[in-house]
């Protein structure tokens, strides 16, 4: 999550308790990508899981 943080400008949860064994996120404002996926044409669909695919 740090790394998209920073070098990109996708609004990214931050870790607040990272001493803990499992995860505490904060809220990141915005629609869920499941959510808007069917009102995106299927260009941005392929822009948005090629981005998707370089960041993992």
């Amino acid at each position: 999550m740090e790394l998209v943080r920073q070098h990109t400008i996708i609004p990214v949860a931050r870790d607040l308790c990272p001493a803990l064994s499992y995860l505490v996120m904060n809220v990141v404002d915005g629609d869920m990508l499941y959510e808007c996926w069917t009102r995106l044409s299927h260009v941005m669909q392929f822009r948005v899981a090629f981005t998707l695919r370089l960041y993992t």
